[in-house]
């Protein structure tokens, strides 16, 4: 079985693998220096952005994909806290509108020893 070896490469070490490839694999020029290899990048990716921004469907798919994690899963937010579920956060809120209109619609009548009791007096025992 082989051996693998994890190696940590930092942005300097990838700029040396970069410019290595450039000049002694395509035979460039050695006059490329960083701000070339990070314009060439940046061309590329913003080619690669334009094209996904110019394909809706592309931009449907993410938005449905995210909004299906969100619902399922909840949201990494700062700092990597897993936000409650989009799911468990409407329940809260329907929750709380049932609890809201059934208090507004209940009339709850309160008799001590067969008698009625104030509505004031019956709040008080009540809480």
């Amino acid at each position: 079985m082989d051996n693998v070896t994890l190696v940590k490469i930092t942005s300097n070490d990838l700029y040396k693998a970069v410019k290595n490839y450039l000049h002694n694999d395509l035979g460039m020029s050695s006059t490329i220096n960083r701000e070339y290899i990070d314009k060439v990048i940046e061309a590329a990716v913003g080619k690669r952005v334009e094209q996904l921004f110019n394909d809706e469907t592309v931009i449907h798919r993410i938005i449905e994909n995210k909004i299906a994690a969100v619902i399922a899963y909840g949201d990494k937010s700062w700092m990597g806290r897993v936000d409650r579920s989009f799911h468990a956060v409407v329940l809260d809120q329907i929750k709380k509108a049932v609890q809201e209109e059934v208090t507004k619609k209940l009339n709850i009548s309160v008799t001590l020893d067969g008698k009625s009791l104030p509505g004031e007096i019956a709040d008080e025992k009540n809480s």
